[in-house]
Formats: structure tokens, C-alpha cells, sequence
């Protein structure tokens, strides 16, 4: 009897504490609780595991003039116009597709203006690249190569899941790089930011 009592009480304290490693598991990966550094970390790409796709968010004028090799020239203008229109991601998706993207890419955006950087990576990371990560601004860099401009018609279907649980649908609303470089900050929170995309996103 009492050894049945005490594999009894042994069994109940083991079950407990899978459940306590359970709910922890489920309470990590609960939304809103991970830090920017882990939706979009800054890295040094002599860190990097895996050669990623380069981004080089500068000026599309100064990326032709040279640039990491292989990296591809996306300015914010592409998706962002001076008076603050903002395009669907529909639209964005396929310009991504243009690029020969798929969204299941590691993306390292990079610029010498950390608030372009940050936009830049910001508009990725909604649009549902897989993996977006910052270069450092401290990385020392050799641009001597011609950027990427994209093609004309889409070379790849995007085809990642939008962030759709970051993302508001307002009717009006004038966006800059600000607001994405803002949004960047805010993941650093506990609670998890909205960005307010305007007219309908999807």
C-alpha cells in the first residue's frame, strides 16, 4: 500500500511539472512577448551562419553606384511615394516577386541612415519575410559592386504569409519612414505594436 501511494505521488509531481514546462513553452511563444531583436534583430554579417540575401536601402542612385556584391537596391520610394501614399501589399508582394523573391529568404537590410534601414526592414518583415535581420551600423563596408534594381515583371511568386496580427486597415492616411522606423522601436515592448496600413493591405 504504501509503495502504491508513492509511485502515486511521484507520478502526480511528474505530470505537474510537464505541465509547468508546457505552459512555459506556450507563454514564450505567445505574440508580444518576444523583443525587436528577436522580429528584427541587428546583426554583423561576420556572424551570420548563412549567406542572406543583402538589401541595401540607400538611394537607389547611390546602390548603382556600388554596393555590397549581390545585394539588391530597394529604397523606400519603391513602395513609398513623397507625399506619403503607401502601396497595397498586394502590390508590394509583387515587387518583392520582381526581385526573385519568394519570402522564405533571410533578409539583411542595410543603409547608411539607421532610420532608412529600419524602414526599410520594417516594410519586409509585415510583408512576411521569413527571416529580416539589421546590419549593424558599426559594420565596416566595401560597396564596390552594381545593386539589383529588380525586373520588370515578377521573377518569383511571393508567396510568405503577411503579418496580418501587426497590421489595421485605416482609409486615409499619410505614412513617411518615420512611422516604420518607429514601429521598429515599438517591438521592442512587451506589447505588440499596430501598424495602421492605409486603405485595405491584403
Amino acid at each position: 500500500m504504501i509503495l502504491t501511494v508513492s509511485v502515486g505521488r511521484a507520478f502526480q509531481q511528474f505530470c505537474n511539472i510537464q505541465v509547468w514546462r508546457l505552459a512555459l513553452v506556450l507563454c514564450l511563444a505567445m505574440p508580444g512577448l518576444s523583443s525587436a531583436d528577436e522580429s528584427i534583430p541587428i546583426v554583423d554579417l561576420s556572424t551570420l551562419a548563412n549567406q542572406p540575401v543583402l538589401v541595401d536601402a540607400r538611394p537607389l542612385e547611390d546602390c548603382r553606384e556600388g554596393t555590397l556584391p549581390g545585394a539588391l537596391c530597394f529604397p523606400m520610394d519603391k513602395a513609398l511615394s513623397d507625399s506619403g501614399r503607401l502601396a497595397n501589399m498586394r502590390d508590394l508582394r509583387w515587387l518583392l516577386g520582381t526581385y526573385g523573391l519568394t519570402g522564405s529568404e533571410e533578409v539583411v537590410v542595410f543603409a547608411d541612415q539607421p532610420e532608412s534601414r529600419d524602414a526599410v526592414s520594417v516594410l519586409f518583415f509585415l510583408a512576411g519575410q521569413s527571416k529580416v535581420s539589421r546590419l549593424s551600423s558599426a559594420s565596416v563596408l566595401e560597396l564596390k559592386s552594381r545593386g539589383s534594381t529588380g525586373a520588370l515583371s515578377r521573377q518569383a511568386f511571393y508567396i510568405a504569409d503577411v503579418r496580418s496580427k501587426f497590421l489595421e486597415s485605416v482609409k486615409l492616411r499619410r505614412v513617411n519612414s518615420g512611422d516604420f522606423s518607429k514601429f521598429a522601436r515599438q517591438l521592442r515592448g512587451a506589447n505588440q505594436p499596430i501598424f495602421y496600413w492605409p486603405a485595405s493591405f491584403i
